[in-house]
This record gives C-alpha cells, sequence and structure tokens, in this order.
C-alpha cells in the first residue's frame, strides 16, 4: 500500500471514529496519540509525522480491539500532523 491509498483508508477510517465516538472521547483518544505520536518522533528525531506513526503503531503489542484502536488513533494523529505541517497535503 502507498501513502497515498493509506492516506485515503484513514480518511474514512477517521470518519468512521467520529461516529462511532462522541466528540469528547474522539478528542481525547486523538489527543493522547498525538502526546505518543510526537514522544516517538522526538525519539527518533523524526520530522515525518507518517513514519514515526507507523513505527509506534507496530510497537504496540497484542491483536485485540483496544490495540487495534489505539493502533488507528496513532496513525490519524500521524495524518493529521502532516497534514497541519504542509501546505500540499489536503483533507
Amino acid at each position: 500500500m502507498n501513502v497515498i491509498q493509506m492516506a485515503a483508508k484513514l480518511y474514512t477510517r477517521r470518519e468512521e471514529l467520529q461516529a462511532v465516538f462522541s466528540d469528547d472521547v474522539y478528542s481525547e483518544h486523538l489527543q493522547a496519540a498525538t502526546k505518543a505520536l510526537t514522544r516517538v518522533m522526538e525519539a527518533e528525531r523524526s520530522d515525518n509525522p507518517i513514519y514515526s506513526a507507523i513505527t509506534a503503531a507496530k510497537m504496540i503489542q497484542g491483536k485485540g480491539v483496544r490495540e487495534d484502536t489505539a493502533r488507528q488513533f496513532l496513525l490519524i494523529a500521524g495524518l493529521e500532523l502532516a497534514e497541519a505541517s504542509s501546505p500540499n497535503v489536503a483533507a
């Protein structure tokens, strides 16, 4: 899967998660994921949020719903950080 395909799937998944969770819960999960992602980026000395999000998602152990949701929020946080830092990335 290339970056464009992954981004398209993440946009769709972001909409699905926003529909499932209340605004407060969604924001809470996304904020936690963004903080975790920022720590990973600092540890890696990376300026690529998508790459760091993939790395962080791979570090989550387990195959349950909670772990999968955490991975998805990390990837969405990476997408949103990339959007915020690049004028060429649009939703």
